[in-house]
């Protein structure tokens, strides 16, 4: 009897690896965030992550994450970077319009139950202050985007 109930458990788990896992896959995967990423985020740039554990996220983008705290961690990023993505939850919105430039481009999607926006920012030439504040900090900010995991900072 156990046996057989060993091998019906295998089999019960084979066929949800084969058959019901590949269809949770459009509902976990972020496809509108992956599309946006291609266009918008700069490769060996990291996905800005406001306030949340973005890890998968960040790995469906093809790159890292660094996630930010406050609109002022998030703004310091943004002009270390200059060009690049920040994900944050939609209710969350109205606040992290103060630490990104008029001109973001920004966009809504889901991943499993989810609710998340993207937000892309490209400040160009223009400096949106007279001070740069990579060099008012702990300039961490600006040098995560250039760091590779094992390297030193």
């Amino acid at each position: 009897l156990l046996p057989a109930c060993a091998v019906l458990w295998v089999a019960l788990l084979a066929a949800a690896g084969t058959w019901v896992m590949p269809l949770l896959d459009p509902v976990k995967t972020p496809v509108a965030l992956m599309a946006a990423a291609r266009r918008y985020l700069p490769a060996g740039r990291p996905l800005l992550i406001f306030r949340m554990h973005g890890e998968t996220l960040a790995y469906h983008t093809g790159g890292r994450g660094l996630r930010v705290d406050t609109t002022n961690e998030l703004y310091t990023a943004v002009q270390c970077q200059r060009r690049g993505m920040v994900v944050l939850r939609r209710r969350e919105w109205r606040e992290v319009q103060t630490a990104l430039p008029e001109q973001t481009r920004a966009g809504t999607f889901r991943t499993g139950n989810k609710k998340l926006m993207w937000a892309a920012f490209d400040l160009g030439q223009s400096r949106t202050s007279a001070l740069n504040p990579c060099h008012l900090r702990s300039r961490s900010a600006c040098r995560v985007t250039d760091s590779q995991p094992g390297s030193a900072r």
